[in-house]
């Protein structure tokens, strides 16, 4: 079950009642961090972005529709990531049901008011890349009748996603928001690593260089040290430096979305929030030198992005059945 954390930014509670969201709330006060239309921090940039995921090209029919909302009114976006679910309905990831742990986050998610605008998958929907696996989450998905997206992780296989699940935009802009995906998974290597590829990373400067909104990027690897000795050095994002580099130019992205480590990550760097959601399957705990699991409950991010570019988030977590 869930909880509202009193609006503040960036809370992390466990549930015990689902209660109201609050009412859509006045534009949040203070000034928006400004940019200029295609502007970016230092030298010029010049690109060709791919536009969806492989095959599919950037249209008004496979990006999320607008809820119709009005200028001063929020946009509610749900970010959920690493559910592996696996191709057996009854089967356990290290003990866990992974289907029963997503299925209660679908739960939660349904019982919020207001409800979402939006649910950001951030990789790793799959442990074993299988279609059964997909498909049971595209069907919990579609019950909510929310608009989802996803981004691939390590984990998962682009085919078995591309026959099994709804394609995913790579840019859109919705309620004066953009919103960008970014892929990181390494393709034909046996590893957890990722890597941004050239075709990716000229697609992020593209979409960036061309923004005439506040911006959200979304990539699956951590782009930036969570200080854990494994996950940094074990799991990395190989070519991090080079896409923090790219999002770092630009003062029109705001928030950069990435899960992989299981763990709830908030930090500011040169401007931007780098926001990472708990995993909807386990947690790792925080800062160690070897994997440690964490008893912490599953959970997902809240963003509240409002039209000048300010925004709150924060975490809320639900009790297993």
């Amino acid at each position: 079950m869930l909880a509202q954390p009193g609006r503040k930014r960036c809370s992390s509670i466990v549930a015990t009642t689902l209660v109201d969201y609050n009412k859509r709330r006045p534009l949040p006060v203070g000034p928006a961090r400004p940019w200029k239309e295609g502007g970016h921090r230092q030298g010029s940039i010049g690109s060709h972005g791919a536009a969806c995921y492989d095959h599919a090209l950037e249209s008004e029919s496979c990006c999320p529709k607008s809820s119709g909302l009005i200028l001063g009114s929020i946009m509610l976006v749900v970010q959920v990531s690493d559910s592996h679910l696996i191709e057996s309905e009854d089967g356990l990831l290290y003990g866990i049901n992974t289907l029963n742990t997503f299925r209660q986050a679908v739960e939660s998610i349904g019982r919020m008011s207001p409800r979402p605008d939006l649910i950001l998958h951030t990789g790793d929907l799959a442990e074993d890349g299988s279609l059964a696996a997909y498909r049971r989450l595209d069907q919990l998905f579609q019950g909510l009748a929310i608009p989802y997206v996803w981004i691939p992780g390590n984990h998962d296989s682009l085919p078995a996603m591309a026959a099994a699940l709804p394609i995913s935009p790579k840019r859109w802009v919705r309620d004066n928001w953009q919103f960008v995906l970014v892929s990181s998974k390494l393709e034909g290597e046996e590893t957890h690593d990722g890597m941004v590829s050239p075709q990716e990373l000229d697609h992020l400067r593209e979409s960036l260089q061309q923004a005439r909104h506040p911006t959200v990027v979304a990539i699956h690897h951590h782009p930036i040290p969570v200080f854990s000795r494994w996950l940094d050095e074990g799991y990395p994002l190989r070519n991090a430096d080079e896409f923090v580099n790219i999002v770092e130019r630009f003062p029109c992205c705001k928030i950069v979305l990435f899960g992989h480590v299981h763990q709830e990550v908030d930090r500011v760097q040169h401007g931007i929030r780098y926001l990472c959601a708990p995993s909807t399957f386990e947690q790792f705990q925080p800062r160690t030198e070897t994997l440690v699991r964490d008893p912490r409950l599953p959970g997902f991010r809240v963003l509240d992005l409002a039209p000048d570019g300010t925004f709150e988030t924060h975490i809320l977590r639900y009790e297993l059945a």
